[in-house]
């Protein structure tokens, strides 16, 4: 097989309610993200049709989305679009991976973390990509899971420039 440099194909499992909203235009409105996210405050994606999928049928489930049906919505980026964010990357969910589990433990404990404590112009990552956390106590990540999260008006810009639509 050739290497083409093809688009990446993102994921988002949500409820049908909210696809419209997400087709027009993703917003980065803190107070409605969910808190205790693996990566913080931001929208998130996975490479995983399948992954995103359940994440819809767990949505659906409660009870602020009674009524809703399960949604997945996809995004196609230019590789080359998103090599431009600034990113911060873990590949594996390893228990002796300190930088991993710090990070999301920053962000899922009480009190929470309010940024990525970088230095300089910008305290937050674009994005940031690895695997998910099933219990950040015990350093558990869910096998053969990634997420794909973005936390800055310029990379959700990116996503609200990406081809995009709903999954039948």
């Amino acid at each position: 097989m050739t290497w083409t440099d093809s688009d990446l194909r993102l994921y988002h499992g949500t409820v049908d309610t909210h696809v419209p909203s997400v087709l027009a235009g993703i917003v980065l409105n803190l107070p409605i993200i969910r808190l205790g996210s693996d990566f913080g405050p931001g929208f998130y994606t996975t490479t995983s049709e399948h992954q995103a999928r359940k994440w819809g049928v767990t949505l659906s489930l409660q009870n602020r989305y009674r009524g809703s049906s399960p949604a997945v919505v996809f995004f196609e980026i230019l590789r080359d679009a998103i090599s431009r964010l600034e990113t911060l990357w873990f590949v594996r969910g390893d228990p002796s991976d300190d930088a991993y589990w710090s990070l999301v433990q920053h962000f899922r404990s009480v009190p929470r973390g309010n940024d990525h404590c970088r230095t300089g112009s910008s305290r937050w990552y674009d994005a940031v990509v690895g695997p998910v956390a099933q219990s950040w106590k015990t350093r558990q990540a869910i096998r053969d899971s990634d997420q794909v999260s973005f936390h800055t008006v310029r990379a959700v810009s990116l996503l609200n420039s990406a081809t995009k639509g709903r999954l039948p």
